[in-house]
């Protein structure tokens, strides 16, 4: 998931990120984002629900880690996958709710 702003969010509209893409396998995290962005620019954010192609790259950082001696420890509350710069992607749809679906394209 990501909150952002999108131009066109009509099936097939495509963009290109030129930087890392900063995304969350949490639909939380995803709506809080795009409510910071409706918030300073309203009506302009968007939740998009983001498929990815299995084998894509991608850095999955973890919600907890195990710091030894310590337990557990909360570090990461937003549940990121960072996808690479440069990548291309295009509006598939919206699901009932609104949020926009959207396929890395390979």
């Amino acid at each position: 998931y990501r909150g952002m702003h999108l131009e066109d969010e009509k099936p097939g509209a495509e963009w290109t990120d030129k930087t890392p893409v900063s995304t969350s396998s949490s639909r939380q995290t995803g709506g809080m984002y795009k409510s910071w962005i409706t918030t300073d620019n309203p009506g302009k954010g968007h939740l998009v629900k983001i498929t990815v192609p299995p084998g894509s790259k991608a850095l999955s950082f973890p919600n907890t880690i195990k710091l030894p001696g310590k337990g557990h420890q909360q570090i990461d509350q937003e549940a990121e996958v960072l996808l690479p710069r440069n990548s291309r992607f295009r509006v598939t749809g919206k699901d009932k709710d609104g949020t926009v679906l959207a396929e890395m394209v390979p």
